[in-house]
């Protein structure tokens, strides 16, 4: 039974964070899809502020050799080229 208990507690954490951890990647998606209206509409210094922040919270979060940190970098560059 005590182990029973302790892995219905280590799940429940579990369950915690990824809420978390997906409500926090949620809400990055929704910062860079802002970054990128404000780059079609030529506002490229503000696209390029929020993208600054979503790539910082994302190295944050994932670490800095995950695939979407790649992918915002890149975009980021691409703004700041234009």
């Amino acid at each position: 039974m005590d182990s029973y208990d302790s892995l219905k507690n280590v799940v429940s954490k579990f369950r915690e964070i990824r809420e978390k951890k997906s409500a926090i990647f949620d809400t990055l998606g929704i910062y860079g899809n802002l970054a990128g209206n404000y780059d079609a509409i030529g506002r490229t210094d503000d696209s390029s502020e929020i993208l600054e922040f979503v790539v910082g919270l994302r190295e944050e979060k994932l670490g800095t050799s995950n695939p979407d940190v790649d992918d915002e970098k890149r975009r980021l560059t691409d703004i700041r080229k234009n």
